[in-house]
């Protein structure tokens, strides 16, 4: 799904099994339909419009070892760090 000018995961919620999803440089907004995607081990959403990291949870920190969200240029410095020390998943850059 990379690079394919998409501004939205919607539709995704159901692939309950998914464990890689590369959907950087596109036009989305937020995670929220990650939510429950608890078995990604590979996430990569890096050359987005994010403004947050909502619908990422402490439940994906188990497995989800490998995460580009940055850059991201409307995504703020403490939300990163909300997510690396809240949620323990540590937010890579390229």
């Amino acid at each position: 799904m990379f690079n394919n000018v998409i501004d939205s995961l919607k539709g995704i919620e159901q692939m309950k099994d998914l464990e890689q999803l590369y959907a950087h440089c596109n036009h989305i907004h937020n995670l929220q339909p990650v939510s429950g995607l608890t078995n990604l081990r590979e996430l990569y959403v890096h050359y987005n419009q994010l403004e947050n990291l909502s619908g990422l949870t402490a439940e994906h920190s188990e497995k989800l070892h490998t995460f580009y969200c940055k850059p991201n240029d409307k995504l703020k410095q403490k939300e990163l760090i909300h997510t690396e020390i809240n949620l323990g998943i540590r937010c890579k850059s390229l």
